[in-house]
């Protein structure tokens, strides 16, 4: 009765360190720093007679602790809708801190442009490509990266009008995991 009892004790020693494993996972889950791209939009704009796209990416952190050491590269570039050629090289400067619940808005400008790039925006054969990568270190000092990516539908872009929200920013990879 004794080797049994010594069984079942060590037995539900392990279950008791098991659960203790998987709470401090889930305590830093809910903790850490979750930095997503909230939203984004385009803007053409003239400036002595040339044309100019600005892109605006809003990045938020939906988590409960700060991201440490942000770094954002955003890009923006026309190319053939059904062929983009991203340039995967990123490299952004300086670093910061973004807090719980803040947010920063990253502008990009691409330009200036030609009225025969507009034409082939309006009629769907080329399309504004945005995409980029954010990198921060979470609470609990692991490193966390997103890739997004997007680009304009057929928006008829007039200067001056910023089309605001009207697009999501995809995550380029692991949306099962956000970041």
């Amino acid at each position: 009765i004794a080797v049994i009892a010594t069984v079942v004790a060590f037995l539900q020693f392990l279950a008791l360190v098991a659960t203790f494993w998987v709470m401090v996972l889930n305590g830093r889950r809910q903790l850490r720093a979750y930095v997503f791209v909230d939203h984004g939009s385009f803007e053409l704009s003239t400036d002595k007679n040339r044309l100019f796209i600005r892109g605006l990416v809003r990045v938020k952190n939906y988590g409960q602790t700060p991201g440490y050491e942000l770094v954002i590269c955003t890009r923006m570039d026309i190319f053939d809708t059904k062929s983009p050629s991203f340039n995967e090289d990123y490299m952004g400067l300086g670093k910061s801190v973004i807090g719980p619940g803040s947010e920063r808005d990253i502008t990009v400008n691409k330009g200036p442009i030609d009225e025969a790039d507009l034409v082939a925006i309006r009629a769907g054969t080329k399309s504004i490509f945005i995409w980029g990568r954010i990198d921060y270190i979470d609470a609990f000092k692991k490193k966390r990266y997103l890739k997004f990516y997007n680009k304009n539908g057929r928006e008829i872009l007039v200067p001056g009008v910023t089309l605001s929200g009207s697009w999501p920013i995809y995550q380029a990879d692991k949306p099962y995991d956000g970041n």
